[in-house]
């Protein structure tokens, strides 16, 4: 025997050597292969074209251009690489025939120097009126904040031109035909090239803005990390569960806070606040003193290759993220409004607000406030305005989400790489979640960034039934959820009902395994509604004697639009990804992942709980196909990571087969990470531009103005603005008018959406005046004076996106006076005398 140890040892030092070599070879040719994609694509310099100036309001046309005419339009560039522009023309003649030889020409001057920079031509004989026409030429390298002059001609008289403003409607520019100037502005969009190396830089600034909501976040993440150290029953988690957990326990933790403090009239928002950080952060510190690091339930990984993957899609798509907001000064659309709204409230009371005074006349609050408690934590903690709190915090959890992802496709595959392909997936290969930000969608993302973290702690439950740290856990999550997103919450519900199913599987439907399914709920069920009590009597005393009077009852109401949105599974890879996951699901049942294998089960009683018409009953206003489908990015995300990763796996063992002298588990890691980061950075290449800009209701100019408003005009003042019908009879704000009573704090006639919450006299007195300014026939409509004086208006805001209200519209009537202007918009003081 003792013979034997030296060539045993001999053995074992070669093999460690050679299985060293290896890795350092495909650590270099994994460096070697991600540098030279890098350096590929940094010489390639590939660009998206993206808008700078959007100048979109029309009254009249330009006079027909003569040749020798010059028609002058200044602009400033607020980018590099200004390349297009686009305007929309005008034949005065439409008729006519063209000839060949007719164009329009273009001249870009820099207005310091005189150079002409850039010229093009567009051949006319083909163009149509009212028809989109555009100049390009190459792009202009150092445009950003260069003044141009652009100057447009006309080879032959052919009566061709542009539609214009009619007044003035671009601020940093001016139309003129030669010597004569102007009060209008030409419409027109202009274009500039975003290049890689600009995409680099501004991800690089992006980064830098974000320490301070990261920053405030990490600190935010106090409870999570405590509930980790003390409450995970699990022993050995991978670091990106870890971290999704602290993700998951942190949201959840603070809506209860806010909510048991709110109860017990304690003002979260100051030195309570600082006492409850600083008592989170002694039990961090007494654990990990007391017991040691080896305390965190993290398992130290053999093989780094998955988490460095996971960190590089983390790193990418929270620079993606940060990226697509670059341009917004506020939260996107509807949705927005009233979560700033709600945000707003908590910081300046410091408590759960009762009502939505003063800025919507309706007493009982029961929205879920989960998402806008942690906004307003950032609020207090990062010294950040609400509506920034909201944009940021609704940005990062569009980011962190890939945490989330992981956590459930490692738990429940048992591999690392599924956890990573789930979060490729859903952090940037699938348009959704990232395509949120168009809408402000940010409570329901809240709702389901918690909501993996909530199954983890079900199934802890199920096989820990016993250790009260499980039950605690899952309390603490499924509460904190409830408070975050009703609909989600009954989300996670029927997953229960499928989890508790598998468990009667596994029981072999015996009366024992029913009677341990049913008072696992039950328990579970009494410990969450004990965990949100003070939130239960409200309900019980102000919300659900008034559901008739408020929403007509639970079942959707006839004009309830509950169409599926086939088109939104047709966006980029979402029909890809849905068979993938398909196949996914199929794999699952045949390999015996029971808990993968129920989550199509799942995904369908979802579906089935917007459409309960299949069943004979009643659609419900609370599940509907719309909110089903633009959270298919979850299940989708792990069902491929998973599948993926499996037949990898598979397919290794077959290679090892062949050639065991080989370690393929290695080399398979390596290909993995090379192709995770690659595809990666070229998907989320394409998620850079992903905003609807249709859903910004707000540029420079309006919050120029609504400052303006802020300083200048009466408290008492009463603004009217633009509105369309959008659900239904319910009415929003159409442009940035919908935020002057949150960021200038006057009254307008559009309050936010949740108005629909107020008693029907309410809601049917801001319809009513809303219907008012739709039918109305001209500014000088008796109605419509009749009842802006009835209801005290005192002036008019037209904001840049406009809508029914425009100064073409207002301009001519003796009964609206302009007093300022910037750009498109506009505010003017009512005159109800006339004229």
């Amino acid at each position: 025997m003792p013979s034997d140890t030296p060539a045993a040892c001999g053995r074992l030092s070669r093999y460690l050597r050679s299985h060293l070599l290896w890795r350092l070879a495909l650590a270099l040719a994994a460096a070697l292969i991600l540098g030279g994609l890098f350096l590929w694509q940094w010489q390639r310099n590939p660009a998206h074209q993206e808008i700078d100036i959007s100048q979109e309001r029309l009254a009249r046309a330009a006079p027909g251009l003569l040749p020798g005419d010059r028609l002058q339009q200044t602009i400033l560039c607020r980018y590099d690489g200004f390349q297009a522009i686009e305007l929309t023309l005008v034949r005065y003649r439409p008729d006519d025939v063209l000839p060949d030889g007719a164009a329009l020409t273009l001249e870009v001057i820099d207005v310091d120097t005189g150079e002409t920079v850039a010229r093009s031509s567009l051949p006319a004989a083909r163009l149509e009126h009212n028809q989109r026409i555009r100049f390009s030429w190459a792009a202009l390298v150092d445009s950003e904040g260069t003044r141009y002059r652009l100057v447009f001609g006309s080879v032959g008289d052919h009566a061709l031109s542009f539609w214009a403003s009619g007044s003035e409607a671009y601020a940093e520019g001016a139309l003129s035909l030669g010597d004569q100037t102007w009060d209008d502005d030409l419409v027109m969009t202009t274009f500039y090239r975003y290049e890689l190396s600009a995409v680099l830089r501004d991800g690089w600034r992006a980064l830098s803005r974000a320490a301070r909501p990261l920053g405030a976040l990490l600190l935010l993440g106090l409870p999570g990390l405590t509930a980790l150290l003390y409450l995970v029953p699990a022993k050995r988690l991978s670091l990106g569960t870890g971290l999704a957990l602290i993700l998951a326990c942190s949201l959840a933790f603070w809506p209860l806070a806010l909510l048991w403090t709110s109860a017990v009239d304690l003002r979260l928002g100051g030195w309570l606040l600082w006492v409850v950080l600083a008592v989170l952060a002694a039990l961090v510190v007494w654990r990990l003193v007391r017991f040691g690091p080896r305390t965190l339930p993290i398992a130290r990984p053999s093989d780094w290759l998955p988490e460095l993957a996971l960190v590089a899609i983390l790193l990418l798509t929270v620079a993606a993220r940060w990226l697509q907001v670059r341009e917004m000064l506020l939260p996107n659309w509807v949705d927005s409004v009233h979560h700033t709204l709600i945000t707003q409230l908590i910081v300046e009371n410091g408590l759960l607000p009762a009502g939505y005074a003063p800025y919507v006349t309706v007493d009982n609050l029961h929205y879920h406030f989960g998402f806008h408690a942690n906004a307003a934590l950032l609020c207090w903690v990062g010294g950040m305005l609400p509506h920034e709190a909201v944009l940021y915090l609704g940005q990062l959890l569009n980011g962190l989400a890939v945490l989330v992802c992981y956590a459930l496709a490692s738990r429940w595959s048992g591999r690392r790489w599924a956890g990573v392909g789930a979060a490729l997936v859903a952090g940037l290969v699938c348009y959704m979640p990232s395509y949120y930000v168009s809408w402000g969608r940010y409570t329901q993302l809240a709702g389901l960034v918690i909501l993996p973290g909530a199954m983890l702690a079900a199934d802890w439950l199920w096989s820990s039934g016993r250790d009260r740290r499980a039950w605690f856990l899952a309390t603490l999550l499924i509460a904190g959820l409830g408070l975050t997103h009703y609909r989600v919450l009954v989300f996670f519900a029927l997953w229960w009902l499928c989890r508790g199913g598998l468990a009667l599987a596994r029981g072999r439907l015996s009366a024992s395994a029913l009677g341990l399914v049913v008072g696992k709920s039950a328990a579970l069920l009494g410990l969450c509604l004990l965990a949100v009590l003070p939130w239960l009597l409200r309900f019980a005393s102000q919300v659900l004697p008034m559901v008739g009077a408020t929403y007509g009852g639970m079942a959707a109401a006839e004009t309830h639009d509950n169409s599926f949105p086939l088109g939104l599974l047709k966006v980029g890879w979402s029909w890809g990804l849905l068979c993938l996951a398909g196949a996914g699901a199929g794999w699952s049942w045949l390999r015996g992942r029971w808990r993968l294998a129920i989550v199509p089960l799942w995904c369908g009683l979802v579906l089935l709980s917007a459409n309960l018409h299949w069943l004979g009953l009643p659609d419900v206003w609370l599940v509907h196909n719309l909110s089903v489908v633009i959270s298919f990015w979850l299940p989708v995300s792990v069902l491929c990571g998973w599948v993926v990763t499996d037949l990898a796996d598979l397919l290794t063992r077959g290679f090892a087969r062949l050639a065991r002298c080989v370690p393929w588990r290695a080399v398979m890691g390596t290909v993995l990470l090379v192709g995770c980061v690659a595809l990666g950075a070229w998907r989320g290449w394409y998620l850079v531009d992903i905003v609807n800009r249709v859903t910004m209701l707000v540029n420079g100019d309006d919050m120029a103005s609504i400052a303006w408003i802020a300083e200048n005009l009466p408290a008492e003042s009463r603004l009217l603005v633009n509105n369309r019908k959008w659900q239904g009879e319910l009415r929003v704000g159409t442009d940035a008018g919908y935020w002057i009573p949150l960021l200038a704090q006057r009254r307008t006639n559009m309050p936010p959406v949740v108005y629909y919450q107020g008693d029907p006299a309410y809601r049917e007195a801001i319809n009513a005046l809303a219907g008012a300014v739709e039918a109305a026939e001209s500014a000088d409509d008796p109605n419509l004076l009749e009842r802006l004086a009835r209801n005290g208006f005192t002036h008019v805001y037209v904001g840049w996106r406009g809508g029914k209200l425009e100064p073409k519209w207002l301009d001519d009537s003796a009964h609206f006076e302009l007093i300022y202007q910037r750009g498109a918009t506009r505010v003017y003081a009512i005159r109800y005398e006339g004229p």
